[in-house]
């Protein structure tokens, strides 16, 4: 988690200068959102269901076009708590390379892309850590104003890591809602 979390912040740092000489030029286009999210994550199988929700930050860097389509670096840093227990918290990160039309223009955006999660699990009463890691297939929309972004997204992730106790985990969804400022 801890390359995870140094990356997004080095991505942060190294982009943002990048972003207000695109500006100073006069270029229409925002290649940096950063901004608030919603996050949850369900994870269903046979006789089994987890619901995480919380809250997070959402980073993203649009490197510009490549073909048709503009190329851009995501990642999300979320905390989350089991909606049954309490006691389990939920400290997370994904980074992801999606494509997509108008990431850096006005106007509504889709995009589709893929990438790597990792969580750290705490259960506070029995004093248990747990980490997981894997692969997520992404894909969202939304919608760019001139300094705001609103993103709605859906992401599949591996299963193998959700499947603790012995549970037969079939699908792991994670989804949320981002409001973000565009630099």
């Amino acid at each position: 988690m801890k390359y995870l979390l140094l990356s997004t912040i080095a991505l942060g740092l190294c982009c943002a200068p990048m972003a207000a000489e695109a500006q100073a030029q006069g270029q229409s286009q925002s290649n940096l959102n950063l901004g608030i999210s919603t996050h949850h994550i369900n994870a269903n199988g046979a006789g089994s269901r987890e619901e995480l929700s919380g809250g997070g930050f959402m980073l993203t860097y649009v490197f510009g076009d490549v073909g048709p389509v503009e190329m851009a670096l995501r990642s999300n840093f979320s905390i989350l708590s089991l909606k049954e227990q309490n006691d389990i918290n939920v400290i997370g990160t994904d980074l992801g390379l999606i494509f997509g039309q108008n990431l850096s223009r006005q106007g509504f955006k889709w995009y589709l892309g893929g990438g790597a999660y990792y969580e750290l699990r705490e259960h506070d009463t029995l004093h248990l850590k747990d980490s997981l890691t894997g692969i997520q297939l992404t894909s969202g929309v939304g919608y760019n104003w001139r300094k705001v972004a609103l993103d709605l997204w859906l992401s599949a992730r591996s299963v193998g890591a959700y499947e603790i106790d012995n549970r037969n985990v079939e699908n792991v969804l994670t989804g949320g809602i981002a409001l973000s400022v565009r630099f």
